[in-house]
Order: structure tokens, then sequence, then C-alpha cells
């Protein structure tokens, strides 16, 4: 009778098991591969880049920064459909979770979202993903740049926007919740300045910090060009664009630009923090494009030739 007992605690594990595993598929992130078994038997492979279905090849990823290891690469299955997570490399921001809807004949991306964990985030019965990326510092510790959050959930074959957890998750975080079209500031840029939770404010918010007033650049708060080495501290700041139409490009001179390094808008207040040396071009006039050999050189500028 024992032995019958655990027979049949055995077996119970076995189809727990198997349960799962048909809902989630599995993951083999072995030589940069990620493999997964469908319910119905099919193997959905992800392989330098490349989105496979039985080994047929039904999509290409743009850029291959897929982050292999990540437990957040899954397989799951709703409804009939088949949806395939990828994490991807992010930087210089918080790295992304991108989902795919998966078919014998193709793969469409559906959402892309900040990478998280997914499960029921608010208990629900939903599987969700989702979060906020990150932001600089606003100068005035009174205040804060609002930063939306974008949370969606797997229901019924679909994956759908979260509105209820991403307005939860808005008033935690930023202390009040704005609508999409109320979020980005008057220049269309991300994002409106709201009060910091949680501090006492003044009525009017104070003056962003006048680290460079009057010069071209006019406050730290205007929106700049960076690449990806810049901003993560790789590569030193040896060449900074003041192109004529007064945006401001800054990068380093020992990269030829490609897509993982290409340039990303930030607050010129990011570029300060990295190198201060850079105030030194505030008067630097439109259409020149000033260059130096290392960060502790002395700068020196031509003119900016007009770009094909």
């Amino acid at each position: 009778m024992f032995l019958q007992i655990l027979s049949m605690r055995y077996i119970f594990l076995l189809a727990s098991f198997m349960c799962i595993a048909a809902l989630s598929g599995f993951q083999s992130p072995a030589n940069n591969i990620l493999s997964f078994k469908t319910s119905s038997g099919h193997i959905v492979k992800v392989k330098k880049g490349y989105i496979l279905y039985d080994n047929k090849s039904i999509f290409k990823i743009k850029y291959d920064d897929i982050l292999y290891e990540s437990k957040s690469n899954r397989l799951i299955e709703d409804h009939g459909a088949i949806f395939l997570f990828v994490a991807m490399a992010g930087n210089p921001n918080l790295d992304r979770l991108n989902a795919f809807r998966v078919t014998p004949t193709k793969a469409t991306l559906v959402v892309d979202a900040i990478l998280s964990p997914i499960k029921d985030y608010d208990g629900d019965g939903y599987l969700e993903f989702g979060g906020r990326d990150l932001t600089e510092v606003y100068p005035n510790p009174d205040s804060m740049y609002y930063i939306p959050t974008a949370y969606y959930e797997i229901r019924d074959g679909k994956i759908l926007p979260d509105e209820m957890l991403t307005r939860k998750e808005d008033i935690k975080l930023n202390g009040l919740y704005l609508p999409p079209n109320k979020q980005l500031d008057k220049n269309g840029n991300c994002c409106e300045v709201v009060p910091t939770p949680g501090r006492k404010h003044k009525r009017n918010f104070q003056k962003p910090s006048d680290l460079i007033p009057k010069s071209f650049m006019g406050a730290d708060t205007i929106t700049v060009s960076a690449t990806k080495y810049v901003l993560d501290g790789t590569d030193a700041i040896t060449n900074v664009e003041h192109a004529k139409d007064g945006s401001w490009l800054f990068y380093s001179n020992n990269r030829t630009y490609t897509p993982g390094n290409a340039a990303r808008k930030v607050k010129l207040a990011v570029i300060i923090k990295l190198d201060k040396s850079i105030l030194l071009l505030s008067w630097l006039p439109k259409g020149r494009l000033a260059t130096r050999t290392s960060k502790t050189a002395p700068w020196g500028w031509n003119t900016l030739k007009d770009k094909d």
C-alpha cells in the first residue's frame, strides 16, 4: 500500500511537470542558443539573431543584442497563441523584453517593453510584464521628471496594455498619474516635471540650475545626443558638434558609428556629470565641430561640414 501511494505521488508530480513544460516550453541557453518546445512538439529557437521554427528561419532580429542567459527568455502559450519572449540589452538605458507572436511561418514583434520577470503582479490571474526606464536626476530636489511606466498582460491569446496596473505603478513611483498626452514637456521631450513625492513643495518649481548662463547651451536641461560608449563611460568625449539647427552631438573619434553605438537623446546635465570640461564649449558657435585628442587635451574647432 505504501509503495502504491509513492507511485501515485510520482505520477502526479511527473504529470504536473509535463503540464508546466507544455505551457512555458524549455530553455537551453548553451552556445548562445535559446531552444523551446511547444505543447504540440514543435521547436522554436533563437540563434545568432534569428528566430527559427522547426529549424526554418522565420524572423531576423535587427540587432543581435540578445541576453541569452536571462531568465525572462520564455515561450508561453495562451489560448492557442504562441508568444516568444527575448531579453535584449538596452545600454545605456534599462534592458528590454521583446515579445513575439510566433506561427510556423513568421514571428511578429508585438511589444517592446522594459525587461522584467513575467508574472501575475496584481493578482488578477493573468501574467504581466513591463516597468519604466531610467532618467537623469532633475536639478531641483523638490521636483523630478515624470517617467511613465508601461505594463502589459497576456490575456485571451493576446498581449494587451494593462492600464490599471500601469496607472497604479505610475502613482506609486511618480506620486500621480498623467495620461500619455500629458507626459511630455512643452518641447515634446520626455518628460514633464512633477513634484517629488514625499517632499514639501513650493507652489512654483524653482528654475533649473544655471551652470551655463547666457551661452549657446543655455541650461543643463536641454536635450542633446551622445553615443552609447560616451554615455556608459567607455569612451572619452573627443568630438562635439554644434549643428546649424542648434542641436548638440557628443562622441569619440575612435569608433565607427554602428546601430549598437548610435546616438541616444539625453539631457545636457548627464553629459556635464560625465565630463565637466565640455562646459568650455558653451560658446561654441552653431555650425562648428570641436575636437581634441584626449580628455585632458585642449579643444580646437573648425567649421562643421554639411552632411550628405
